[in-house]
């Protein structure tokens, strides 16, 4: 697989391309990549033969060097892309694969060696196989939490409660959740942009 098409993922998902001081031109060098957005870093480096893929500690010694430099916020969602553009099967290979990926030591790793592979980021939504996922997921998910009838199947709504504004609150909060980055939040501030969401203050019923 080539490092081209993992950086049109990155650009698709609109991940820009970040340009570090590379005072002693070890990113240069060694070929590393910078991409990144508000909420991660994603270093990426494209491997063509498996001796030098083998050495690839030596890239994430150069990543490192820069990880006092992120905000604590980057610092837990920066990643290592390596993309390998040469054919192997050895078992060799896939144990040191399966050991660098679980491997998240200084930042978190992912291998590609296929386009399948992208499907494996649980960011991405560009490829063909997570965007079908992905839409399926969400789709059913909404369908299901948004049906009054179906949560309250159990249990009467309460007949004093608007159910059209119930409906709007349920359906605002889970179009929130997809799209904020409630991993990496604070509770304070979690509770303070659901009250924003909901246009609702400390004394709301609902």
């Amino acid at each position: 697989m080539k490092i081209e098409k993992v950086i049109k993922v990155l650009l698709d998902e609109n991940y820009e391309n970040i340009i570090l001081n590379d005072k002693h031109a070890e990113l240069y060098e060694n070929n590393l990549h910078i991409f990144g957005d508000k909420a991660r870093v994603i270093f990426i480096k494209e491997f063509r033969t498996e001796s030098s893929f083998y050495k690839w500690t030596n890239d994430q010694a150069i990543i490192a060097s820069y990880y006092n430099s992120l905000t604590a916020r980057l610092k837990k969602n920066l990643y290592f892309f390596m993309v390998l553009n040469f054919n192997s099967n050895n078992e060799e290979l896939l144990l040191e694969i399966n050991k660098i990926e679980k491997d998240s030591y200084v930042c978190k790793k992912y291998i590609f060696r296929n386009v399948d592979d992208l499907t494996k980021i649980p960011f991405f939504m560009s490829t063909d196989q997570n965007q079908q996922v992905g839409f399926d997921y969400i789709r059913t998910f909404k369908d299901t939490i948004t049906n009054l009838d179906r949560l309250h199947n159990d249990e009467p709504l309460n007949e004093q409660i608007d159910r059209q504004k119930y409906q709007e609150f349920i359906e605002k909060l889970v179009d929130f959740y997809f799209k904020k980055d409630i991993e990496n939040s604070s509770e304070e501030e979690l509770e303070i942009e659901i009250k924003n969401v909901l246009e609702i203050g400390e004394s709301n019923d609902y």
